[in-house]
């Protein structure tokens, strides 16, 4: 997954393939407070850009443990 400027945005099989979990985890971590999702007419959505910010987060926090 490149970082660009485009506006495009993941779904739960592509959040899924990406983390290597399955499509369930995947919605599941999506309903999470801290998880940078939206709700388009029902349909849940991440932008790409947020998504990999989020996941560098969750690598700083996880180095800081150590």
């Amino acid at each position: 997954m490149s970082k660009d400027n485009s506006a495009h945005c993941l779904n739960a099989d592509q959040i899924a393939s990406y983390l290597g979990i399955s499509r369930s985890l995947a919605y599941e971590l999506m309903h999470q407070k801290d998880f940078p999702c939206l709700s388009v007419r029902g349909r849940l959505v991440v932008p790409q850009d947020r998504f990999i910010e989020w996941v560098d987060k969750q690598l700083e926090l996880k180095n800081r443990e150590r």
